[in-house]
């Protein structure tokens, strides 16, 4: 499998490696939450813009935040379980905006806003930034053949990294997702990412190794997504595993 790297990152290299997502509402809450960090159990922090108020303060905050850690912004809009909504040329602006001033070294591309993915992915290819397509389904698991669909189409579109997140309703959902993961490392060489979320689901986001992921998310003093672990924990649990 491909090895990717960010800064001094290595994507599929040594133990998945972790990303805490950083949701604060203001700047100075964000900054609260880097703070809080413990700097050897993170590797990436991803800044999820939909749940920040001072996005016109955006370069302020990804140079403040990039200045500590690798970054990946993240733009979810509400089709894909985030907090806002943009239309499609601001979506673009933005991210552009944050790329024209490398002030982050990832974005996240909700590889469903078609009319746009294209344009980004070149973009930022072009200056050296690295894309994550990333598909959520809140609704339901679905079934191998559409997983493997929706990661396919993802290498076609020249993602630097995959990522489905997707909904169980029960354990078998998850089980599913378990042994798509065990064809997905076999067939796919892009890094991928493949969780499922809510309580059920906990024991993806720490078995990532087992699964062949390249990353996994923790929280650092609040969620982004159900399901997800403190980040100080996971790292625990991912040596150990990585360890046996």
């Amino acid at each position: 499998m491909k090895k990717l790297v960010v800064k001094d990152i290595v994507f599929n290299e040594g133990l998945p490696k972790i990303c805490v997502p950083l949701v604060g509402k203001t700047k100075e809450e964000l900054y609260e939450e880097l703070d809080q960090l413990s700097w050897d159990s993170v590797d990436i922090i991803e800044w999820r813009m939909d749940m920040c108020d001072d996005l016109q303060q955006a370069v302020e905050i990804a140079r403040k935040l990039s200045s500590e850690y690798p970054v990946l912004a993240t733009f979810r809009t509400t089709f894909e379980g985030g907090t806002k909504g943009l239309s499609l040329k601001e979506y673009v602006q933005l991210y552009k905006l944050l790329i024209d001033h490398q002030v982050v070294d990832m974005i996240d591309v909700e590889y469903q806003r078609e009319e746009v993915v294209k344009e980004l992915v070149e973009y930022a290819h072009t200056h050296d930034v690295k894309v994550v397509l990333s598909y959520h389904n809140f609704s339901y698991t679905p079934q191998e053949k559409e997983i493997f669909a929706h990661m396919r189409n993802m290498q076609r579109l020249n993602a630097d990294m995959c990522k489905i997140a997707v909904m169980p309703k029960n354990e078998e959902d998850v089980i599913n997702v378990l042994q798509t993961s065990n064809h997905l490392k076999k067939q796919i060489d892009t890094p991928y990412i493949l969780l499922s979320m809510g309580k059920f689901g906990i024991i993806t986001r720490m078995c990532v190794d087992f699964m062949g992921c390249c990353m996994t998310f923790g929280k650092a003093i609040q969620s982004s997504a159900p399901g997800q672990v403190a980040h100080e924990q996971l790292k625990e649990i991912l040596m150990l595993l990585h360890q046996m």
